[in-house]
């Protein structure tokens, strides 16, 4: 059987390189995703207060003079 071969090396360690060359930036990939992903859901599950509306968002008698004095 013939070996396939890269530049003159066999293309197993040619693949076993570039695995452990580019190793480190692939550990940093999958730390950044794992850590947005904590975040995004942490802020999903962070309780929000309801909405409220003031009185003078519907017409109640708010403080202070309204438009007609």
């Amino acid at each position: 059987m013939v070996a396939l071969h890269i530049a003159g090396l066999p293309v197993e360690e040619v693949l076993l390189a570039a695995i452990a060359a580019a190793s480190p930036l692939i550990a940093l990939i999958g730390w950044e995703i794992s850590s947005r992903m904590k975040r995004l859901k942490a802020a999903l599950r962070r309780p929000r207060p309801p909405a409220r509306l003031c009185d003078h968002e519907f017409g109640g008698a708010g403080q202070g003079p309204g438009v007609d004095g």
